[in-house]
């Protein structure tokens, strides 16, 4: 019932914003903020804070986000824009990942409310049509950024890990998606093709910082290096669906997540904190980039990893644990409320400066 009603107030809401022609900003990173939604409603709203209208207004806001993205770009392919906008820079077309990412949150969220065939159709095209498109672009990519290192080298920074959580969704939906019957072979495959590209786009990433002071790596640190403990995340949760029988890969997985998510997450307080001193409150936090949306999504995907080792095939949580998953539970609705406040200052600005033209 609540899907019905979510899918028809989705469709509709998302067609009337379309055909009212409202002119929206559709970077490549658009699916950010879909994304994060997502994964807010499984890791927070299934598990820890259960409340059906939140989950439900949230689901709609969600499925109209993911089908105004899909109007919009559809719409920029006919206009001749999609090209230049999203494929053309090797760096940004990482981004395509969160379209790949959005997707399949789709297809778990509607697994998890009521199964039926759609998801089926939505996952032979995000893998079939999207995600293998997706993964030869980057081979361009890659050989584009190879040939030209030293021009790129200051841009690298953790969007280019969006391969990584790409592949890796597409493994967690599979399971939603199909269940039990679900190939492992092909899992396991995609599993490691995903550490590889996480391998692989870590060292690029290390490579930016690797020669800096510690007081440059603050400076040019970026929101979305937190997909370095993120996309770990995500892979983590793709083994302990493909490999259910190897609980101590599980925890070595995820005491490697915690790891980078100290190591990162202290780096992004330091910035904060210089943040602060040079540009005070309003420009240093709230300025809205797309970016920020991926601390979210990192945060809530470690928090979904958590639940799914400490709660598999156990009886009780730790007390730790349990406090572990309420704190970063209330961490994550914070943020998301904050992020909302943040873009909602953006869009009172843009407006009150069209309006002054």
């Amino acid at each position: 019932m609540y899907l019905m009603i979510a899918l028809i107030v989705g469709l509709v809401g998302a067609f009337l914003i379309y055909k009212r022609q409202v002119q929206l900003k559709i970077t490549t990173l658009a699916g950010a903020p879909i994304m994060a939604t997502g994964i807010v409603i499984v890791s927070v709203f299934n598990h820890v804070i259960q409340n059906d209208w939140i989950e439900l207004t949230l689901f709609i806001f969600f499925l109209v986000s993911l089908l105004l993205l899909v109007f919009y770009l559809i719409n920029e392919t006919k206009e001749g824009l999609f090209y230049e906008r999203h494929l053309e820079n090797p760096i940004t077309s990482f981004g395509i990942g969160t379209w790949i990412a959005s997707i399949s949150l789709g297809n778990v969220l509607i697994s998890v409310y009521e199964p039926n065939a759609i998801t089926i159709v939505f996952y032979s095209l995000n893998i079939g049509l999207l995600w293998t498109g997706y993964i030869t672009w980057t081979i361009r990519n890659y050989s584009i950024i190879l040939q030209h290192f030293n021009e790129y080298i200051d841009k690298f920074q953790g969007g280019l890990l969006l391969s990584t959580v790409a592949t890796q969704s597409v493994v967690i939906s599979g399971y939603f998606v199909f269940g039990d019957q679900f190939p492992v072979p092909l899992a396991r495959k995609l599993i490691w093709f995903g550490l590889l590209l996480y391998i692989m786009n870590l060292i690029l990433i290390t490579n930016r910082y690797v020669k800096l002071l510690f007081t440059e790596i603050i400076d040019r640190w970026t929101n979305s290096n937190c997909i370095i403990h993120g996309a770990l995340s995500i892979t983590g949760v793709a083994i302990s669906f493909a490999y259910p029988e190897i609980s101590s890969l599980h925890f070595v997985v995820w005491g490697l997540v915690l790891l980078l998510f100290i190591l990162v997450e202290w780096i992004e307080l330091l910035r904060a904190f210089s943040r602060y001193r040079k540009y005070g409150w309003n420009e240093g936090f709230m300025v809205y980039s797309p970016t920020q949306w991926s601390r979210i999504f990192t945060f809530a995907m470690f928090l979904y990893f958590t639940e799914r080792i400490f709660v598999i095939g156990q009886d009780s949580i730790h007390t730790w644990v349990n406090m572990f998953l309420y704190g970063m539970s209330f961490t994550i609705v914070l943020l998301f409320i904050a992020q909302w406040v943040i873009l909602g200052k953006s869009l009172i600005n843009e407006f009150e400066e069209k309006k002054a033209m």
